[in-house]
């Protein structure tokens, strides 16, 4: 939606911000006139907790954060953040410090004559030093010599000022940050090599009525928001003598591990439910960048005792690197190691991995730990895939190895044989490739194709040889389930009623009517189990069932399931030519009429170039994402209006928002349609699910003594187990 502001509009922000009547009345008019109804019922009803408001720059002095729904403010309900569509953003640094025990706060005063001024700072110190974890630093703007403050800066992961703010630009896109002493650019403090990972800006001339608008703050919003920082803006509660309760409470939640945008959620929320409404920055604090940036995790602090586990680890070397010293010079190379160093610990990060301090031109990466996932294989060779590939672009090549393995976590550090075997495996493989255990290829073989290197590699300092192979790339299988590829499974025992209550609904919808059923569960319990063999029930007798499946690396990938399933479906290879790629695609989509107008859109989607035989998309990219839903729904539509449709979402909590869209939109268009939605959540999210009709819901307990008992013998094969080990 194009949202146009009005003088009206923009001068809502006088109201009183203490009277809690008169904050719901400007909230109410903030929803009800600035917001198109369909955004209106969409923001009601959506479960996502994660907003992020893309708006003009004329549109930033609304206090979007306060609007009010009538029940809750916009606000509590969502993790808000900011994003400036005129600002060419970059993706956000990742931090490469080492894990830590605290959070690292610099505390900036600014130079001010308010005598609220150094009252509120000290107020926030001393609230600051009752937080375990934490650890505050002060400084005065004034006082600091400009080297020595990008110093303190380099040194904290979050940088908070309290003051006035320069209202000027500064050149080439960057802002000036505070007035007085040697201030410091948005600029300059994005070109350190460890960069804070959240700014705090406490405006103290904010509620100046002199001030025509925050010229100062859109400044340095724009400035941060275009070069990769997460900012926090706020008007400081010193003009209306308030107490720094948003702050602490904000600091306290990042503390717990808490991302930006759910800080500052629960902080607005718990103020207001406080009744401490004398401090102005509570509804209007706005944050730019990345709402899902987790600042400081919790896991970094706890005592890692000395244990066992196990974990995928991944060594990346670059290749020849002493050649490419020469041929840059040493200036030039230690920005590339720089770059290269931020690449991986970006694509590290985003598969919920770590990285270990890097060493030179080595990188040490572990999955597993200290977050153990179900996929964490998997996610390794994905991460080193995608390093490869970026690293390709930069103009030189790296190799990996890959191992897995237990290992023992002492101070925090993972230590063991895996770790060394990987390190050997990196030196072994060629430019460009992964070098992978058979201990990891055995645990992924479903996901990933496999080359044989040597059946018995002789390492240097490990006794028997081993078998390597390389990684080829994803498996590219065209079946629709998780468990086509594994070569046996346990019996399928004891899920008769849950299998009968599904043959109920998926009778009901092929006579007409669109149904939804939700099957929710512990993780592990056996929801994706009884979805496979449903969806083996149907196509054996030839009734037509597709998947979607959501993993939690891609929630914020859109439309990931849907790609996945189109890949599937039209069988898409890295091999085929971009011809044969598009041939597929069109054929697909010729039943829907309109191949000229759909084809340009899926192939995008699927990222085929298409301009060979389509026009280019001169489209925002909100209108073409809503051109794709038109396609998708209508190609649902057109399926099931041919014959009864079974659409299973796996894991449906990291579902992305585009997808979820994609959901609502289907129920609300397909009520007269055989439509069966089988759905699988864990039982921790079901209570957020809000499809907009009835929900029949599965739920998966652990089975019976008697089932168990026949499972674990079945599982066991030829082998026979005492009596005492089956009943354990």
């Amino acid at each position: 939606q194009v949202l146009r502001p009005s003088p009206s509009a923009l001068s809502m922000r006088n109201a009183n911000g203490n009277d809690p009547d008169e904050l719901r009345a400007l909230g109410s008019t903030i929803f009800q006139r600035l917001l198109p109804e369909p955004v209106r019922d969409f923001l009601v009803r959506c479960q996502t907790r994660l907003l992020y408001l893309q708006i003009d720059e004329d549109l930033l002095a609304i206090p979007w954060e306060s609007a009010f729904d009538g029940e809750k403010f916009l606000g509590e309900r969502f993790s808000i953040s900011r994003r400036i569509p005129s600002a060419a953003q970059v993706t956000t640094l990742p931090n490469l410090r080492a894990a830590r025990d605290t959070l690292k706060v610099l505390l900036i005063r600014g130079e001010s004559n308010s005598p609220s001024h150094d009252a509120y700072v000290e107020a926030l110190l001393r609230r600051l030093g009752t937080i375990d974890g934490l650890s505050a630093a002060q400084a005065r703007a004034g006082e600091l010599s400009h080297r020595e403050t990008l110093r303190l800066l380099g040194e904290s992961d979050i940088a908070h000022f309290v003051g006035p703010v320069r209202s000027a630009h500064a050149r080439d896109a960057d802002a000036v940050w505070w007035i007085g002493g040697e201030s410091v650019s948005v600029g300059e403090v994005a070109r350190l090599p460890n960069p804070p990972q959240l700014l705090i800006s406490e405006n103290s001339e904010f509620m100046n009525p002199r001030m025509a608008q925050r010229s100062g703050d859109l400044s340095l919003a724009k400035a941060a928001f275009g070069l990769g920082l997460n900012i926090l803006i706020g008007e400081s509660a010193i003009a209306a003598q308030g107490s720094p309760d948003f702050m602490e409470q904000t600091y306290r939640e990042l503390v717990r591990g808490a991302t930006l945008g759910e800080a500052t959620r629960c902080a607005r929320a718990a103020t207001r439910k406080q009744g401490k409404r004398a401090s102005r920055c509570t509804p209007e604090a706005a944050l730019y960048g990345d709402a899902a940036c987790v600042v400081f995790s919790h896991y970094e602090r706890l005592a890692q005792e000395d244990s066992r586990r196990q974990v995928t680890i991944m060594a990346c070397d670059i290749v020849e690197s002493t050649r490419l010293l020469k041929a840059l010079g040493a200036e030039k190379y230690s920005e590339v190691l720089v770059r290269y160093r931020e690449l991986c610990a970006g694509v590290v990060s985003s598969y919920g991995g770590s990285m270990e301090d890097p060493k030179g031109d080595g990188v040490l990466c572990f999955f597993g730990f200290p977050v153990a996932y179900e996929d964490s294989a998997a996610r390794c060779l994905r991460a080193g895939r995608d390093i490869i590939d970026a690293v390709a672009k930069l103009g030189f090549a790296v190799r990996i190895g890959i191992d897995t393995g237990q290992v023992a976590v002492s101070e925090g550090k993972p230590v063991g044989y895996a770790v060394h075997f990987a390190n050997r495996l990196q030196s072994r493989a060629d430019p460009g490739t992964m070098c992978v255990s058979d201990a990891t290829r055995r645990i992924v073989k479903g996901k990933f194709d496999f080359a044989l290197v040597d059946g018995n590699l002789d390492l240097k300092g490990f006794e028997d040889p081993k078998a390597v192979y390389r990684v080829l790339g994803e498996a590219s299988s065209d079946g629709s389930d998780q468990f086509d590829a594994a070569p046996r499974l346990t019996p399928f025992i004891g899920r008769e009623l849950e299998l009968q209550l599904l043959e109920e609904n998926w009778s009901a919808a092929c006579a007409g009517s669109v149904r939804a059923v939700l099957v929710s569960g512990d993780a592990g319990i056996g929801k994706s189990r009884l979805a496979r063999e449903f969806r083996r029930a149907l196509t054996s007798r030839g009734q037509r069932a597709i998947e979607y499946r959501c993993t939690p690396e891609h929630v914020n990938s859109a439309f990931h399931p849907v790609i996945d399933f189109l890949r599937r479906l039209l069988r898409l290879q890295d091999s085929d030519s971009t011809d044969r790629k598009l041939d597929k695609i069109e054929a697909a989509l010729s039943p829907l009429g309109d191949v000229a107008a759909a084809a340009p859109l899926v192939a995008a989607l699927l990222s085929v170039p298409f301009e060979s035989r389509h026009a280019a998309l001169q489209l925002p990219a909100e209108k073409q994402r809503q051109l794709t839903l038109d396609v998708m729904v209508s190609w649902v539509r057109h399926e099931a209006a041919q014959s009864a449709i079974c659409l299973i979402v796996e894991d449906l909590n990291w579902i992305d928002p585009s997808t979820r869209e994609l959901l609502d939109r289907l129920v609300v268009g397909a009520a007269q349609l055989p439509l069966l939605l089988l759905l699988t959540l864990r039982s921790e999210s079901a209570r957020d699910l809000n499809l907009g009709i009835p929900v029949h819901e599965i739920d998966v307990k652990g089975l019976s003594p008697e089932s168990s008992r026949a499972m674990v013998i079945g599982a066991s094969g030829d082998s026979k187990l005492p009596n005492e080990i089956v009943r354990l």
